[in-house]
C-alpha cells in the first residue's frame, strides 16, 4: 500500500471524528465477497486457462511478478512458445502465489474486496473507532440479523448507532439490485438507529443525488422513504481514499437526518390535521355564517379561500402543539445535521436546484386562482395580446364588494418581460416562468377595463370569455361557484357586454345591406373601412373589440395566476416611488464614470501556513477603471499594473475576484522561481504545483521506480496524479504527467513524505523565501532513501 507519512493517520482521524460526531459503534457489512473462498488449482487447466484469457491474466501476473518475460510483448508470442514460459514461471512461484493465480479474475476480484473490506473493518475496531463489526454474504441472513440478532447483540440506541454497508449487486443472474431489498427493512421504528448506505462498484447510473432519487423512484420501489438512504463506491472504504469516504458517508448521514426530520414533520402534521379537522367540521353555525360568509362577502374575497384560511390557522396551531411535545427529539436531529462537516461531494457537487426553485415558485404564486374562480385581484397576473402583466391597483380599489360594486373602472398593470430594461426602474421577478429571469418594467404601464378581467374569473382556465346563446344572449353557466359579490358584478357586466355586442351586430347589418345595395364603389369604401379599423384597432383591448366564435365571444386576455400580496406590494411601492419622482437632468458621464479600486494580491506564504499573512498590496494610487461587467479588459487592466512588479506575469496566469472597490488577484499570478534550477512553480492559496522534471533532476532513482512499478503504482487512488492514463492507454508505454499539484494540507510541517510499506522512499522539503516585494523562491529539498527504493523494486520484480 503506496501513502505519503500522516496520510493514513489524518484519514483516520477523520473518520474518529465522523463516527464519534454521529455516535456510530458498529458496522455491519453486506457482500457477497464474504462468500469467496480459496480454490484448489489443478496446473494444467490453469495454463490452459492463460493461454486462453491472456489479456485478463496479464494484470495479476503483473502483480504477482517473478516473471523473467517481457509481459508488453508477451500476448503476441505463438502459444508454444507463451506455454512453455507460463510453466517455467508457475515453477517459482510459491503455494499462496498459484492460489491467487488459479481463482479466476472475477473470483480474484471478489477476494480482494474481501480483504480490503476486513482489513479495513479491523483496522478500526482496532483503533477503537467502532466497537465491533460484523459481514454476511447473503441478504437473507443480514435480514434476519436486522430484525433478530442484532438487538440482543449490540442493543442500538441514540448513543450505539450501526453503520450498514450493503452491496448493490450479489453477482447472480437477476441480483443486479438486490440490496436494494435490505434497504427496505429499515422503515420501522425499531431500525431507526440503523443507517444504511449501499457500498457498490456500480455507480455510474446513480451517482448524482438526483439520478440516485430517481432511480429509487423507478426501480426499487423505495421512492417514500429514499432520503433515508445514499451510496458510497466500494473503491473508497480503504484508507487511501482519503476524505472520499468520509464524504460519502457524511452525505448519508445527512440524507438520513432529512428523512427523519421530515418524518417527524409529516407525522406532527397528519396528527395536527387530524385535531384541527374534528375542530374545524365541528364549528359554530353563528362562526361559519360571521366568518366565512359575512367576511367574504364584505370584503369580496373567495369564500372557499377563507374556509382554507380559517382551517389553516387551527392547523398550523396544532401542528406546532404536536411539535412542542417532541421539540427536544426534533433540534437534536438538526443539531445531528448541522454538525455533520460541510464536504464538497455533499453540499457543492450535488444539488436538485430545479427543487429548491420549484418549491419558492409554489411559495410565491397562486396557480389555483383560476380553479376556485376568485374574483379579479391585487398581484393578478395576465397574459394580453400575449405579453404579460401585472395588477397593481390599490386592493381596496379593486375588491369587489358584496353588492358587486368597486371603487374603479380601469386597472393599472405593469409590464413583466425577460428582456432587461435598459433604464434602471425595474424590478426582478423571480421563479416567475422555469429557466428564465423575468422583470417589471416600472415605467411601462397597461390600463385595462375591469370589465374585461372580470371575465377571466368566469373560467377554470382564467381566459376571458362567455357563452353566447342561439338567441343572441350571455349565459352564466352554475353560478353557484363564484363568490355574491362577483356573482353580482358578472351580471351587471354581461348587461353592459349584450349593449356591446347589439351594436356590434346592428353596425355589422347595416354595413352589409349598404355593400348589398350599393354600389361598387360605396361596397369598396365599406370593405376599406372593416380593414382600417382593424389594422387601428385590431391590437387594442376595449370592451368594444371583443372577438367571436359560434357559441362565445372572447378577448385575448387570460389570467395566469396571482403573485403572493407581500411581494406585490413590494413592486407596487417601487413604482410609486418611480412615478412620484421629480424630474432631473441626466447624467451624461454617468457611463464614463471611473471608480477608484485598491489592488491585491494573495500572499503565496499562506500555502505554508501563515493563515492569514497579509495580502501584498500594489501601490497603484491612480489605478481606476470604468465598472465594467467585461472580464477581459478588467484582466488588461490588471495585467497593466502587475507587471511593475512581476513582469514575467501572463494574462491566462491572472484570476481575481471583486469585493466591493478592492480587486484581490490569486498569487498564481506571480512567477515564482524553483531555487538553484530554471523551473518555476505555481502557488495558490490552497495548492502547489510544480514540474516534475525536476523531480527527475533532483530524486532519479525514485522517478526510475516509478517508471519500473507503473502496473502496480497506477491502480493506487493517491499515486494516479504521477501517471497520464489516457496518453498511457493510447501507447501502452508509461506517461509521467508534466506537472503534479499537491494540497496545502501535505506541506503543514513543510515536508511531504512517500512510504511503501512502512519503507521510506522519499522526502520533500520544501519553504518560501521572499526575496524582495513580489518576488519569492521555493526551496526544495529532495531526499532519497536509495536502500529502501531498491528493497521495493527487488521485492516487486
Amino acid at each position: 500500500m503506496f501513502k505519503f507519512l500522516g496520510a493514513e493517520r489524518k484519514f483516520m482521524n477523520i473518520v474518529d471524528e465522523l463516527f464519534k460526531t454521529n455516535s456510530i459503534k458498529f458496522i455491519v457489512s453486506v457482500d457477497d465477497c464474504y462468500g469467496s473462498i480459496e480454490e484448489t488449482v489443478e496446473m494444467s487447466e490453469l495454463i490452459d486457462e492463460i493461454l486462453e484469457r491472456t489479456d485478463s491474466y496479464l494484470p495479476i501476473i503483473g502483480a504477482i511478478g517473478k516473471y523473467k518475460f517481457n509481459l508488453v510483448d508477451f500476448i503476441e508470442l505463438p502459444d508454444e512458445i507463451k506455454r512453455k514460459m507460463i510453466t517455467e514461471w508457475l515453477d517459482v512461484l510459491d503455494r499462496e502465489d498459484i492460489v491467487k493465480l488459479a481463482i479466476n479474475p472475477d473470483s480474484q476480484e471478489l477476494l480482494t474486496q474481501k480483504r480490503t473490506l476486513l482489513t479495513f473493518f479491523d483496522d478500526l475496531k482496532t483503533k477503537e473507532i467502532i466497537t465491533d463489526f460484523k459481514t454476511f454474504d447473503s441478504i437473507e441472513v443480514a435480514k434476519e440479523f436486522l430484525e433478530k440478532g442484532i438487538s440482543g447483540l449490540w442493543d442500538p440506541n441514540e448513543e450505539k448507532k450501526v453503520l450498514w454497508l450493503i452491496d448493490r449487486d450479489f453477482g447472480e443472474k437477476g441480483a443486479e439490485n438486490k440490496g436494494f431489498s435490505l434497504l427496505k427493512e429499515f422503515h420501522s421504528e425499531e431500525c431507526k438507529w440503523n443507517i444504511a448506505i449501499l457500498a457498490t462498484q456500480k455507480t455510474e447510473d446513480i451517482e448524482q443525488e438526483v439520478q440516485f432519487n430517481d432511480f429509487l423512484n423507478r426501480v426499487s420501489d423505495l421512492s417514500e422513504s429514499k432520503n433515508m438512504f445514499w451510496k458510497i463506491n466500494k473503491d473508497f472504504i480503504d484508507t487511501n481514499s482519503n476524505e472520499e469516504f468520509a464524504n460519502a458517508i457524511s452525505f448519508g448521514l445527512k440524507r438520513n437526518y432529512t428523512f427523519r426530520v421530515t418524518n417527524f414533520m409529516i407525522d406532527a402534521l397528519k396528527e395536527g390535521i387530524e385535531l384541527a379537522g374534528n375542530e374545524f367540521k365541528n364549528i359554530e353555525q353563528s362562526t361559519f355564517n360571521n366568518i366565512v360568509l359575512n367576511f367574504s362577502n364584505d370584503e369580496g374575497v373567495s369564500i372557499v379561500d377563507t374556509l382554507t384560511r380559517v382551517l389553516l390557522v387551527l392547523t398550523k396551531y396544532d401542528l406546532n402543539e404536536k411539535i412542542t411535545q417532541k421539540y427536544e427529539d426534533l433540534v437534536k436531529l438538526i443539531h445531528n445535521y448541522e454538525n455533520l462537516s460541510t464536504r464538497s461531494q455533499g453540499d457543492n457537487k450535488i444539488q436538485n436546484l430545479s427543487e429548491v426553485n420549484r418549491i419558492r415558485n409554489l411559495e410565491k404564486y397562486n396557480s389555483w386562482v383560476n380553479n376556485h374562480y376568485y374574483p379579479v385581484g391585487f398581484g393578478d397576473i395576465f397574459s394580453i395580446n400575449s405579453e404579460e402583466y401585472l395588477l397593481i391597483s390599490q386592493p381596496c380599489d379593486i375588491t369587489l364588494r358584496a353588492k358587486g360594486d368597486r371603487k374603479i373602472k380601469n386597472g393599472l398593470l405593469l409590464r413583466l418581460t425577460n428582456v432587461k430594461p435598459k433604464h434602471e426602474n425595474f424590478v426582478f421577478l423571480n421563479y416567475f416562468k422555469k429557466g428564465e429571469q423575468y422583470y417589471v418594467n416600472l415605467k411601462d404601464e397597461f390600463q385595462i377595463d375591469l370589465d374585461i378581467l372580470d371575465l377571466c374569473a368566469l373560467n377554470a382556465d382564467g381566459a376571458a370569455k362567455i357563452v353566447l346563446n342561439g338567441e343572441g344572449n350571455f349565459e352564466i353557466n352554475e353560478d353557484y361557484r363564484y363568490s355574491k359579490g362577483l356573482r353580482n358584478r358578472l351580471y351587471e357586466v354581461l348587461e353592459r357586454l349584450k349593449q356591446v355586442y347589439d351594436n356590434r351586430i346592428s353596425l355589422t347589418r347595416t354595413l352589409d345591406k349598404l355593400t348589398e345595395n350599393g354600389d361598387e364603389s360605396v361596397a369598396g369604401i365599406i370593405a376599406e373601412y372593416k380593414v382600417k379599423e382593424q389594422e387601428m384597432w385590431g391590437k387594442f383591448v376595449t370592451i368594444n373589440n371583443f372577438h367571436q366564435e359560434k357559441d362565445y365571444i372572447y378577448y385575448n386576455v387570460q389570467r395566469i395566476n396571482r403573485l403572493n400580496e407581500f411581494v406585490t406590494n413590494s413592486i407596487s411601492f417601487e413604482h410609486f416611488t418611480v412615478s412620484s419622482r421629480i424630474g432631473l437632468p441626466g447624467d451624461y458621464a454617468k457611463q464614463y464614470k471611473l471608480t477608484k479600486y485598491n489592488l491585491n494580491v494573495n500572499n503565496p506564504s499562506e500555502f505554508f501556513g501563515e493563515e492569514h499573512a497579509p495580502p501584498l498590496l500594489l501601490a497603484t494610487d491612480d489605478f481606476s477603471a470604468q465598472q465594467i461587467e467585461d472580464t477581459l479588459e478588467i484582466k488588461k487592466i490588471i495585467l497593466e499594473a502587475i507587471k511593475q512588479v512581476a513582469p514575467a506575469v501572463q494574462k491566462e496566469q491572472i484570476l481575481f475576484k471583486k469585493e466591493g472597490n478592492t480587486i484581490i488577484v490569486d498569487s498564481s499570478a506571480l512567477p515564482i522561481k524553483i531555487k538553484d534550477s530554471e523551473y518555476n512553480c505555481v502557488i495558490k492559496a490552497d495548492s502547489l504545483k510544480i514540474p516534475t522534471e525536476i523531480i527527475a533532476l533532483k530524486a532519479v532513482k525514485f522517478m526510475e521506480l516509478l517508471h519500473s512499478q507503473s502496473l502496480m503504482l497506477t491502480s493506487n487512488p493517491l499515486f494516479r496524479k504521477f501517471y497520464n492514463n489516457e496518453a498511457m492507454k493510447r501507447s501502452k508505454i508509461v506517461v509521467i504527467n508534466e506537472s503534479i499539484t499537491f494540497k496545502k494540507e501535505d506541506f503543514i510541517t513543510g515536508n511531504y513524505s512517500f512510504d511503501y510499506d512502512g519503507t521510506r522512499l522519499l522526502t520533500i522539503n520544501a519553504s518560501l523565501n521572499k526575496v524582495a516585494d513580489f518576488d519569492f523562491e521555493l526551496v526544495m529539498d529532495f531526499i532519497e532513501e536509495v536502500d529502501g527504493i531498491e528493497s521495493v523494486a527487488s521485492t516487486h520484480k
